[in-house]
């Protein structure tokens, strides 16, 4: 199976599209999640945890979120999870970056 990778899509997108990239992003984080829990189950190759997390880092964070608790995936992880929320809250500091000081162009 050919694995999508975030640069590839992004290098083909415009700023316009920003909020279509972050739809997309969240619905194939959220798709790998539930992936990654099937093939844990079923004891198939398994999607990493680098390739998970750099989905999440590139605006797929709220579908992962979503994923682990619906499919109670990666919960137990403390590395994991710890990686996580390191990137939900460099993403949150961020985003109110831009609110509080946004860049003019």
């Amino acid at each position: 199976m050919m694995m999508l990778s975030p640069e590839t899509l992004l290098s083909h997108m415009g700023p316009e599209e920003g909020g279509l990239w972050i739809l997309l992003a969240n619905l194939v984080t959220y798709g790998l999640f539930y992936a990654d829990k099937k093939a844990s189950e079923s004891r198939s190759r398994r999607i990493s945890e680098n390739m998970l997390l750099l989905w999440c880092a590139v605006g797929g964070s709220l579908g992962g979120y979503v994923a682990m608790r619906q499919f109670r995936h990666k919960t137990k992880k403390q590395s994991f999870r710890h990686r996580f929320f390191i990137l939900v809250t460099i993403q949150v500091l961020l985003v109110l970056n831009l609110v509080v000081s946004p860049v003019s162009v």
